[in-house]
């Protein structure tokens, strides 16, 4: 029997195969459960224009899954992070289709690396903190929510550049979501019934938690710990945002110097 890490990692390879061919990005396990909810996939077809990517944004639910966007269910090295960040969904904005409308075959080519979980010894893991995604909505995303906590790697790190840091978080920050699919919010009834909710989340208590528990990473639950369901403990290496933190989702000082300890055990370069 596969354990849960590949059961994860099998699933989403298998809604990217299929995705490319149909050009709709969804599990057959999860269909049966998104067709009979009033959050539904876009027409197959991409808008061929910006005026009519924002005519069509203008008639979309905030709930609204986005089905013929590449799914971003992790990001990073789910198996061998130091840092484990788990949070909703990959959200949404009109750049994501943009990539797409451009035939950006690189950055296609990247995202599927990454649920694939092959990487390239020449690119970082975590893709929004490399060059190769710096015109996408993600990295924008993404270096806004780690920025301050990549100022407090460089003063905490010192001998080590900028570059050499970023590249050591690449490697050793991963994120998971509840559900890889794209909306500008979360309904989270639904995402509760996704059988690709039920891999991530048995994936996270049979591999990331006990991971945590032996002192090999620390995790840090962002969003919605009601679907979760993680137990936090600091002295397992096991954080959690308040509800205030959690709507910016920023790793701020305070947080840092709140965990000081655990921080301090999973933010040493080293050589």
């Amino acid at each position: 029997m596969k354990t849960g890490q590949f059961k994860l990692i099998d699933h989403w390879k298998k809604v990217i195969q299929e995705g490319e061919l149909t050009g709709n990005f969804v599990h057959p396990d999860d269909q049966s459960f998104i067709g009979k909810s009033s959050v539904g996939n876009r027409s197959r077809n991409y808008p061929s224009s910006w005026d009519e990517l924002i005519e069509a944004e203008s008639k979309d639910s905030d709930q609204k899954f986005h089905l013929n966007l590449f799914p971003t269910p992790y990001m990073g090295d789910i198996l061998n992070a130091k840092i484990y960040y788990l949070t909703g969904n990959p959200g949404y904005e009109h750049s994501d289709y943009m990539n797409f409308l451009t035939d950006d075959q690189s950055y296609r080519s990247l995202l599927r690396s990454n649920v694939e979980q092959k990487f390239s010894k020449s690119t970082g893991k975590f893709l929004y903190l490399t060059p190769d995604s710096a015109h996408t909505g993600g990295y924008r995303y993404w270096r806004s929510i780690l920025n301050k906590f990549l100022l407090h790697l460089i003063r905490k790190n010192k001998g080590f550049d900028e570059k050499k840091v970023r590249s050591w978080l690449a490697d050793n920050f991963a994120v998971l979501e509840l559900t890889g699919y794209h909306s500008k919010a979360m309904k989270h009834s639904l995402i509760a019934k996704l059988p690709s909710h039920k891999l991530v989340k048995d994936f996270v208590h049979d591999y990331v938690i006990p991971k945590a528990e032996r002192g090999e990473c620390m995790v840090i639950v962002c969003r919605a710990n009601k679907l979760w369901e993680v137990n936090l403990k600091p002295k397992n290496n096991v954080l959690g945002f308040s509800s205030s933190q959690a709507r910016g989702g920023y790793i701020s000082e305070n947080f840092i110097k709140k965990y000081k300890s655990v921080f301090d055990r999973f933010t040493f370069i080293g050589d």
